[in-house]
């Protein structure tokens, strides 16, 4: 069941990535998918030989677009899975609650308590820059998710 979970949660990364493009300020970025992060999890015993509900973060800001479309993606093929939903600011918070997510919160100290327990983490690439995501992402947030223990499914964009 994990492991079939964090393969599906790989690919659904993936099949988000492949040929879809996020606006922002008019202007489209198209994500790239630079590596496979399928590999890296679905041959770790760890997280596969565990028999407890995992403890998933999504990770976003701006909009909360990218963070959106993973959840709805994740809830789609597994919806017993509990998700939180993190973001740099309430509408990117708002954003991924409407897609399902069963908890959120918004802000600096979410981010770094919930880094601390999490299973998986998922978001941009910016998410571990600090300052990145125009100055969302403090110096805190991005030591936070860089030094978890989580594994990391960070998401390639051509703009931070």
């Amino acid at each position: 069941m994990i492991a079939d979970l964090l393969c599906t949660s790989a690919l659904i990364v993936l099949i988000i990535l492949q040929g879809k493009s996020f606006r922002k300020q008019g202007k489209k970025t198209r994500a790239t998918v630079l590596v496979n992060p399928m590999g890296m999890l679905y041959n770790d015993k760890e997280i596969l030989q565990r028999n407890v509900q995992m403890k998933l973060i999504v990770i976003d800001g701006q909009g909360g677009k990218m963070g959106h479309a993973v959840i709805v993606q994740l809830k789609k093929s597994h919806p017993e899975l509990e998700i939180t939903a993190i973001g740099t600011n309430s509408i990117a918070t708002s954003s991924m609650l409407k897609a399902g997510a069963d908890a959120g919160a918004t802000g600096e100290n979410p981010v770094v308590v919930a880094s601390r327990s999490a299973d998986i983490i998922i978001g941009p690439i910016g998410i571990v820059i600090p300052n990145s995501l125009l100055g969302e992402i403090t110096p805190a947030m991005a030591e936070a998710i860089g030094s978890s223990q989580a594994k990391k499914i960070l998401i390639p964009v051509n703009k931070c």
